[in-house]
């Protein structure tokens, strides 16, 4: 990837902006619902995605908005994964570094104490350095090397990359991609076996049993099916607070009715 020489880093756009329109933005999305806060990220997906598919720049103020989008879902707990984002061209370098620095942003926020064993990558988790980093990705190491490649020099967990949008190994990435097209066959099978019990053990709302049950199978199917890791996610991914021993009790009902949903005993 040649970096040309009008490319503008997410940094020095950010330091070109009057802080005070900054701190403004940053306060109104602060006050957003969770829903209007998505539909704000599904609106700058729509433009990036289709400037990536045209092999166009995205415009200053939109590289800025979703940069500020991104701030935000961190602020709040919801991971790189969940916040529905565009896929970047390989052939558009501000559009891997925005990125890049997204994933960056979250590490540094969720594991600020994290060291990677490369001591050159050491330090990319402190917020005054992700930017920097994902320019210097950019710059001399992607796509020359493969997402496996960073993923190592950023000693990254297993757990660590299935929060990750980009930086992920190909494995992770096409876990998640198996899990959104089963999703809508997952939703009918629980749901046909929710209606198919026994009355007494039925809520109220039906829809929301089935609709929790159905994001619960998403998260922990990602959080390999341990009950605390899944009820983050789940709260990450809904906004929903759930006990540990709900999301267990929620757990073996999924097993019941998606039995190949139920992790292989590891000989």
């Amino acid at each position: 990837m040649t970096v040309p020489a009008s490319f503008t880093s997410l940094r020095d756009l950010l330091v070109a902006t009057d802080r005070d329109k900054i701190t403004a933005v940053q306060g109104a999305l602060r006050v957003l619902s969770r829903a209007d806060l998505n539909t704000r990220l599904m609106r700058a997906k729509t433009v990036v995605q289709a400037a990536s598919d045209s092999g166009r720049r995205v415009s200053k103020q939109t590289r800025l908005s979703l940069w500020l989008f991104n701030e935000e879902c961190t602020r709040r707990g919801i991971p790189p994964v969940f916040r529905n984002l565009a896929h970047p061209s390989d052939d558009l370098p501000e559009q891997v570094a925005d990125f890049f620095a997204f994933d960056l942003q979250w590490l540094s926020a969720r594991y600020p104490t994290h060291q990677p064993l490369s001591k050159q990558w050491r330090g990319l988790f402190k917020a005054t350095m992700f930017q920097a980093a994902a320019l210097f990705v950019c710059k001399g190491n992607y796509p020359r090397f493969d997402m496996w490649w960073f993923c190592q020099r950023l000693s990254l967990t297993g757990d660590q990359q299935r929060e990750m949008h980009l930086i992920k190994r190909a494995t992770y990435r096409n876990e998640v991609d198996r899990l959104k097209a089963e999703l809508p066959d997952v939703r009918v099978r629980l749901g046909h076996a929710y209606h198919a019990r026994d009355s007494r053990y039925k809520t109220s709302d039906h829809a929301a049993t089935i609709n929790r049950r159905t994001n619960i199978w998403f998260v922990g199917s990602l959080a390999d099916w341990k009950p605390q890791r899944t009820a983050n996610l789940y709260e990450a991914h809904t906004g929903e607070t759930i006990s540990r021993q709900q999301v267990a009790n929620v757990i073996s009902q999924i097993h019941r009715d998606v039995p190949e949903a139920k992790p292989k005993r590891k000989r």
